[in-house]
């Protein structure tokens, strides 16, 4: 091999580097915001839209009790991915759900994860008496 070969060898092996490094940084999958960012307990069958990144239809949706494996009492029924950055999940929230902030972890079929943390809440049941 001469010199102009190894040159344009190491050239392409560089470039193909720094290609796969932004493909993998754009993969990552984004949890932004939650819209509505709480509900009271008792709550059924809301739709929340969960804004990010990197979503595809394979996502599915967690709501965890902040910093915790916990689901606290909320029930996600369905997700329905509108786009890469968008999607709808239907909650319950149950009677005795912890009152507490929720982290969103969003988990495709691939294995690509990403969390949003404190983006939900949810808040007690008042008595309306």
């Amino acid at each position: 091999m001469n010199a102009i070969q190894k040159i344009a060898i190491a050239a392409l092996t560089i470039v193909s580097l720094l290609l796969g490094s932004a493909g993998l940084a754009t993969a990552q999958v984004q949890v932004t915001s939650a819209d509505p960012a709480s509900a009271v307990q008792g709550t059924t069958s809301l739709d929340v839209t969960i804004n990010g990144s990197g979503f595809d239809s394979t996502a599915a949706v967690k709501f965890l009790v902040a910093g915790t494996a916990e689901t606290g009492g909320i029930t996600v029924k369905k997700v329905t991915v509108r786009s890469s950055k968008r999607m709808i999940a239907t909650i319950d929230v149950a009677d005795s759900a912890i009152v507490d902030k929720f982290d969103l972890a969003v988990t495709l079929s691939s294995g690509r994860k990403g969390k949003g943390t404190t983006l939900f809440a949810v808040q007690a049941q008042t008595d309306a008496c």
